[in-house]
């Protein structure tokens, strides 16, 4: 992994904005999105106008949101998790936090207080 550092240091030789776009697409191979994303930025706010920033950018975005997909995927087909989704009690929370996400946390955080249930009509 040290020659991986000296290839960062002697990318940033070149230009700056060329250098974190070397890195970025250097972090990609080694899958490391979130960190390219990053390197990606960073030569965007240096050149505005750097295509190959921008595209490598897009890339990253485009392969975190796969891996995201993927994930919600996998964890949607865990036996737990599909038990705990077809609970009436869960639904009700779950929906609870996408339509008032304060009103679940204020609810969430009452009940740890006083060891009620979370779940409430309202």
């Amino acid at each position: 992994m040290k020659w991986i550092a000296l290839y960062f240091k002697s990318c940033v030789c070149l230009s700056a904005a060329d250098g974190h776009c070397k890195k970025g697409q250097l972090l990609l191979q080694l899958s490391r999105p979130w960190d390219a994303k990053d390197a990606f930025r960073a030569a965007i706010e240096l050149d505005k106008n750097s295509k190959e920033a921008a595209a490598g950018y897009q890339r990253c975005l485009t392969v975190l949101d796969q891996d995201v997909h993927q994930a919600r995927v996998r964890i949607s087909q865990q036996p737990g998790v599909q038990r705990c989704l077809q609970d009436h009690r869960m639904k009700e929370a779950l929906k609870l936090m996408q339509e008032d996400p304060m009103q679940a946390r204020r609810l969430m955080r009452d009940s740890v207080e006083d060891g009620s249930s979370i779940i409430h009509s309202h």
